[in-house]
């Protein structure tokens, strides 16, 4: 008999000033998602901001423990093991690589994160929030038979989808691999500001245009 894989999905309360903002602006109990291969949740993916103090620039992160922990808090998490079989894991290590190899070309949706409130995504390509990167990831990869494509998933909804994987529920582990996440690098100010300026730019021109 083939040996089952995985796919995880982490629902995250992360310890951050900007999180627990997005948590109450939504009124839920986790403000991001990530999706990772590694059941001890070593390296996991995401849409995210790149940097500690760049909250509105961002796009494809390969996180690493070191965005789950902010001086003494840990996040609280909740784990969604969904099985899946060989091509469906195949398939979804491609997606990730394409995105991977090419992650110059992907932003941070955030005209879709400012329309979560009222419950509307912004389609633009090559863009993600969390919740419709790994939403998407789902659908397309066929990792998922409770999830389509007609739907709008904010990460409460995501999660009671999902409800029937979960295998954990608690702070995240302490865990460091080799990794080196550079989320804590600080940008200077006005880097930071030039790179959040040029890329919602490009975002509005784009949603404008579309």
């Amino acid at each position: 008999m083939e040996p089952k894989c995985y796919l995880y999905v982490v629902f995250s309360a992360t310890p951050y000033k900007m999180g627990k903002f997005l948590r109450t602006v939504t009124r839920g109990q986790y403000n991001h998602v990530s999706v990772t291969s590694f059941s001890d949740l070593h390296e996991l993916y995401s849409f995210a901001r790149y940097y500690r103090n760049t909250p509105f620039w961002g796009g494809f992160v390969k996180e690493s423990a070191a965005r789950y922990c902010n001086g003494g808090r840990v996040a609280s998490i909740r784990v969604c093991a969904i099985p899946i079989d060989r091509k469906c894991f195949d398939a979804v290590q491609r997606f990730l690589g394409h995105i991977q190899s090419t992650s110059e070309d992907y932003s941070y949706n955030l005209p879709s994160a400012l329309c979560a409130p009222i419950r509307r995504r912004v389609y633009l390509k090559n863009s993600y929030t969390c919740v419709e990167f790994v939403s998407d990831l789902l659908i397309k990869c066929h990792a998922c038979e409770e999830l389509n494509a007609d739907e709008y998933y904010t990460i409460s909804k995501l999660l009671r989808r999902l409800e029937a994987y979960i295998v954990y529920e608690g702070d995240f582990p302490h865990m460091y691999s080799g990794y080196a996440d550079a989320f804590d690098i600080r940008q200077p100010i006005w880097y930071a500001t030039s790179k959040t300026l040029l890329q919602n730019w490009n975002l509005l021109f784009h949603m404008v245009r579309g």
